[in-house]
């Protein structure tokens, strides 16, 4: 018989848990699919595909910011698309010669 692994019952871990979530999806996780996604966001370019090329830039940026609200605040980041949310809750701010 076999005996399944003890889990951490700690508060911290409870705690750490119910941050993060089950399906916690690390930092660096974050910015590979952010890559992933520039690559594909220049292969519509590449195609003419425009109104997807900005699409999959704006995933790349969201994905991008989410590793670092997931880094930053050792939190899972909320389900949104705002990337005025996640900037202001990181307090980034683009320069001011965009």
């Amino acid at each position: 018989m076999e005996v399944a692994p003890r889990l951490d019952s700690s508060p911290a871990a409870r705690y750490h848990l119910a941050m993060i979530g089950p399906n916690h999806k690390p930092p660096e996780e974050w910015l590979l699919q952010a890559d992933y996604d520039m690559d594909t966001a220049q292969y519509m370019f590449d195609g003419g595909r425009y109104f997807y090329t900005v699409f999959m830039c704006h995933l790349s940026i969201e994905k991008a910011i989410k590793s670092l609200y997931s880094a930053a605040l050792k939190v899972e980041p909320p389900k949104l698309h705002d990337l005025l949310y996640f900037s202001n809750r990181l307090r980034l701010s683009p320069p001011s010669e965009v």
